[in-house]
């Protein structure tokens, strides 16, 4: 009896040597769809050195267990893909890694939003829809790369009226060789990863288009490029992922000065931290810029199935500011809004009933230009954020 005990000891300790036990995930979507076959190439090659990155992050960082999941355009619809986001019961130590690229135009009513509408088959969908269904389980960490035009406004027909032209079969023979993370690149990595961060970045800024050619899209290999440059850079201040987009955004703008391309585009994003939306203040002295917002519940008669709340934003600064752009949610008429009411600080009203966060651009009479951040988010009576 005690000899079986011991065999059955041996046996578990073995088991445990050879499969590791794992306590956190690193979960990756890479989804790729176009009805456009110009594009088809591209998009197979995104989706080949896309799937490569996140493997190669997976693998360097071996604590964490690697659940990759991919849909090309002949296997997914709007719900598949949120139903797929839904269904990974991911967690606070988990890291989600999400890549899409395909077709993107302005919102519904064509108007300029800070992240596009991309096709899905059957449906157009704002790609922040994507971000929000990850964002709000709040992961570890969360990357969220649209890799979509952010115009194409008045093109309606590239909503998938025509045949679905990527392939996950064909992508795979596109790859190309994507250097291995290796160990002196690893504690770089681990300083990445270590960051509680979310992250929505999209290959163009709002009303421009993006280009691909046919070693793949332009902002997508800039961010390969600027993500392998940052694990290798010997200066330890430079690797977190402001240096990193801010690298992507000058190799995407020196590709795109060449006058083959109409716009000179370049990515832009949105950075959340600590379970709110960060604010980014460009200001050296100690005045800061603060985005302010203040809800009130709306009066709700009994046949109204939904609450409504008024929402008011303001902008307080120690610099003279000239005017603030306000950008909202992309299902709002107007989601992008100028106001120059300086004496009202800027106020800004509007009456929603989901919360979303908001993007204040500042500019200043001395010709600077800060961005900040907050999120609706709806209480009990007033209140200000």
């Amino acid at each position: 009896m005690f000899q079986n005990q011991k065999k059955i000891s041996l046996l578990l300790i073995l088991a445990i040597g050879v499969f590791p036990t794992y306590g956190q995930k690193i979960y990756s979507y890479v989804f790729c769809h176009t009805n456009d076959k110009d594009l088809a190439i591209p998009a197979e090659v995104n989706f080949a050195k896309v799937s490569v990155l996140f493997s190669n992050i997976a693998q360097s960082l071996p604590k964490y267990e690697y659940i990759p999941r991919s849909l090309t355009a002949t296997g997914f619809n709007e719900k598949d893909v949120i139903a797929m986001l839904e269904k990974d019961k991911f967690g606070a130590d988990d890291i989600v890694l999400f890549y899409i690229n395909t077709h993107g135009k302005n919102n519904r009513w064509g108007n300029e939003a800070l992240f596009p509408v991309v096709t899905v088959p059957s449906n157009l969908l704002p790609s922040y829809n994507f971000f929000a269904t990850l964002y709000k389980r709040r992961p570890k960490l969360c990357i969220a790369i649209i890799e979509a035009c952010n115009g194409f406004g008045d093109k309606d027909d590239f909503q998938i009226r025509q045949e679905a032209f990527v392939t996950e079969e064909y992508s795979q023979q596109q790859t190309e060789s994507i250097e291995m993370l290796n160990l002196r690149t690893t504690s770089n990595l681990s300083q990445l990863v270590r960051e509680p961060i979310s992250i929505i970045v999209t290959g163009g800024p709002p009303g421009m288009e993006t280009y691909a050619l046919g070693n793949g899209s332009i902002f997508t290999n800039a961010f390969i490029k600027a993500f392998n440059e940052t694990l290798l850079t010997t200066d330890q201040k430079k690797a977190n992922w402001r240096t990193l987009l801010e690298r992507s955004k000058e190799l995407t703008l020196n590709r795109t000065q060449s006058d083959v391309f109409r716009d000179k585009h370049y990515p832009v994003w949105q950075i959340y931290k600590n379970g709110g939306v960060s604010q980014t203040v460009k200001d050296s002295s100690a005045r800061f810029t603060e985005l302010s917002i203040d809800t009130q519940k709306k009066v709700k008669w009994p046949f109204q199935r939904t609450q409504w709340y008024k929402i008011s934003l303001t902008v307080n600064s120690g610099k003279t500011v000239d005017s603030v752009q306000y950008f909202l949610d992309h299902t709002m008429p107007n989601p992008i809004v100028t106001v120059k009411n300086a004496d009202q600080k800027f106020l800004y009203s509007f009456t929603v009933w989901g919360q979303y966060p908001i993007k204040a651009k500042v500019y200043f009479r001395d010709g600077s230009i800060e961005e900040t951040f907050n999120d609706i988010r709806f209480r009990k009576g007033p209140s200000k954020i």
